[in-house]
């Protein structure tokens, strides 16, 4: 499990356009309002509060406290999806777990 108790997920409400090469001196930079991720929207700083089992359909639910004071519950299957969802969403890669190294020992899971 990568993403723990105290997580935060941030999507900023303005980003800008990423360009591609070198851009001319006088070029102008554009910003985009920002989408959000699911339940996840812009301007929002969301922090993971709990995860808990529901035994009824098998699923994981996902607590988030806002920054406004709110609670949102999120469902998930499996931890996996629950984390790509959080990868994205904070905007980065989820780490290799394949390949993991513990103090000088390295170890295929």
């Amino acid at each position: 499990m990568h993403y723990i108790i105290g997580t935060e997920i941030y999507i900023p409400e303005d980003r800008a356009m990423k360009s591609a090469g070198p851009q001319p001196v006088n070029a102008q930079q554009v910003t985009k309002k920002a989408k959000g991720v699911g339940p996840f929207q812009p301007g929002i700083v969301y922090q993971l509060h709990n995860i808990r089992m529901n035994n009824e359909n098998n699923s994981l639910h996902y607590t988030f406290n806002t920054n406004a004071g709110e609670q949102l519950v999120a469902e998930f299957s499996s931890v996996e999806e629950a984390e790509k969802y959080i990868s994205v969403a904070r905007g980065e890669p989820l780490p290799d777990k394949s390949n993991v190294n513990i103090g000088n020992i390295r170890r295929m899971l």
